[in-house]
């Protein structure tokens, strides 16, 4: 049996783009919740500027992950240019 995996996406949100980002994000959990049933958790959080945000996944397992990220270049094309990725923490 795996452990669960945490992966956290370290991203810096453009001047301006935090009702854009909001509705595309609000996009990203709904798919998120019909397309990947075995993503355990979804959820993003911004600091109190409200330009750094992250983004917290939670896997039971390996598996799980990999399946999740199938398909996440496309997905992430709404917010691609209100978001630039600044690292990430497994």
């Amino acid at each position: 049996m795996s452990e669960p995996i945490v992966f956290i996406s370290r991203n810096r949100l453009v001047e301006g783009g935090q009702a854009e980002f909001g509705v595309a994000y609000a996009h990203a959990v709904d798919l998120i919740r019909r397309t990947k049933p075995r993503t355990a958790f979804f959820a993003a959080y911004a600091d109190e500027t409200g330009t750094d945000i992250r983004v917290v996944h939670v896997f039971p397992s390996a598996e799980a992950m990999t399946l999740h990220f199938e398909g996440s270049a496309e997905r992430t094309q709404s917010a691609a240019e209100l978001i630039s990725p600044t690292g990430f923490e497994v």
